[in-house]
C-alpha cells in the first residue's frame, strides 16, 4: 500500500522525495572535512570522562567500605558492651538489693562503668569489625571484583585506617579525660550513697 506522498508525487509527475533530495540532509564536504577533528574531540571526552571516572572510584569505593566497617564496628561494640555491663549490673543489684546502693543511682553507676569499658572494648572491636567486614566480602566475591577493577592494597585497607586513626583518637580521650572523671565520679556517689544510707 503506498503512501499518501507517494501517491501525490507520482500524480503529479514528480518522483516521491524519500528525504536523500533534501540539501540540509546530505552530509556535505565540510562536515566530512571536520570528521578528523570531531573524532578527536570525542577521544579527549572521552579520556577525560575516563580520568574523572578514575578519580571518583577510589572515592566511592573508600565510602563503601568505611561505612560497611563503621557500622559492624558499632554493632560488634554494642554487643560486647551489653556482655560486659549485664556483669556489672548484676553486681550493681546486688548492692542495691542489700541497701546498699539506692535504686535512683543504678542506671546512673552502669553508665559512668560503660565509659570505662569503652577503653577496652574500642580496639578489640575494631579488630572484630575489620575481619568480620573483610570477611564478608570474600564471602560475596566482592573482594575479585575489587581486585579485578585493579585496586592496590593500600586503597583498600585505607578507610580501615582511617577508621582506625578515628577511634584512636576517641580512644585516648575516653582514657585521659573521660575514663577517669567516670571512675572518680562512681566511687563519689557509692561513698555519698553508703554514708547516707548508713546515717
Amino acid at each position: 500500500m503506498e503512501s499518501a506522498v507517494g501517491i501525490s508525487a507520482r500524480a503529479s509527475g514528480h518522483r516521491a522525495d524519500d528525504g536523500t533530495n533534501c540539501p540540509a540532509l546530505r552530509p556535505s564536504r565540510s562536515i566530512l572535512g571536520g570528521s578528523a577533528y570531531f573524532s578527536s574531540q570525542v577521544q579527549v571526552d572521552h579520556r577525560i570522562s575516563t580520568l574523572d571516572a578514575c578519580r571518583m572510584r577510589p572515592l566511592i569505593l573508600d565510602r563503601y567500605l568505611f561505612r560497611e566497617a563503621g557500622l559492624t564496628w558499632v554493632a560488634v561494640t554494642l554487643v560486647l558492651l551489653a556482655i560486659m555491663l549485664s556483669t556489672r549490673f548484676a553486681r550493681f543489684l546486688v548492692l542495691a538489693a542489700s541497701g546498699e546502693l539506692p535504686e535512683t543511682l543504678l542506671l546512673q553507676v552502669v553508665a559512668l562503668s560503660s565509659v570505662q569499658y569503652l577503653v577496652i572494648l574500642i580496639p578489640v572491636s575494631l579488630l572484630l569489625a575489620v575481619m568480620l567486614s573483610l570477611g564478608r566480602l570474600y564471602l560475596d566475591s566482592e573482594m575479585a571484583a575489587i581486585a579485578a577493577c585493579g585496586v592496590s592494597l593500600g586503597t583498600l585497607y585505607r578507610p580501615f585506617i582511617r577508621l582506625g586513626i578515628a577511634l584512636a583518637a576517641i580512644t585516648a580521650i575516653l582514657s585521659f579525660a573521660l575514663s577517669p572523671w567516670a571512675e572518680r565520679t562512681e566511687d563519689y556517689l557509692i561513698r555519698r550513697a553508703q554514708q547516707q544510707i548508713a546515717f
